[in-house]
């Protein structure tokens, strides 16, 4: 409120990285986003336990919690609330690919949506399982053809993720507000 009266305008970031307190920590196990083979969870400093959204039911949940949030902050703040942006994979920094040196998601979801992208863009599943690409503290030269399409498919998952969010966002304060005031809502990481 005081950021309203102030006359600034808010811009939230809406971190979706991390489980909420209502999904069971041991349940969580089957919503999280799976390493690669070559870089097992036990080579990292920080385990990473994110939640999958490539799994449908966290990708529901996903999109509840932003729909929500967004009514919640435009019915308390209105017209303070310049942007929503929510956050994946912190694309700030990665452009929708990988965190902590990992190109991931291979979790059974993320392999599954796979072979959609591939069947869709070349009418057959070219590899079966994504290429395991290795971790560490250097980037590496990606130069294989399915470490290249493993990475396309990434950007354009997490990028199609994040615009369908974004448009939910949009969509959802304009509802609040009404067609006599549309609420211009900006994503800070997406323009259209």
């Amino acid at each position: 409120r005081l950021v309203c009266q102030a006359g600034l305008k808010l811009h939230v970031v809406l971190t979706l990285r991390e489980f909420p307190p209502w999904i069971d920590p041991k349940d969580s196990e089957k919503y999280v986003e799976a390493t690669s083979q070559a870089c097992g969870r036990d080579q990292l400093n920080n385990k990473i336990n994110n939640p999958s959204a490539a799994h449908p039911f966290v990708w529901q949940r996903i999109q509840a919690y932003v729909g929500n949030v967004t009514q919640l902050l435009v019915q308390n703040h209105g017209s303070c609330v310049e942007s929503v942006s929510p956050t994946l994979n912190n694309e700030f920094e990665t452009r929708f690919t990988q965190t902590n040196a990992l190109m991931r998601d291979y979790s059974p979801s993320a392999v599954q949506l796979y072979h959609e992208w591939q069947r869709q863009r070349q009418g057959v599943i070219r590899h079966e399982s994504p290429p395991q690409i290795p971790c560490g503290t250097i980037c590496q030269a990606i130069r294989g053809e399915a470490e290249l399409e493993w990475m396309a498919f990434r950007e354009d998952f997490l990028s199609d993720r994040y615009i369908h969010l974004c448009s939910l966002a949009k969509r959802t304060a304009a509802a609040v507000v009404g067609n006599e005031q549309q609420q211009s809502l900006k994503c800070l990481l997406h323009m259209p």
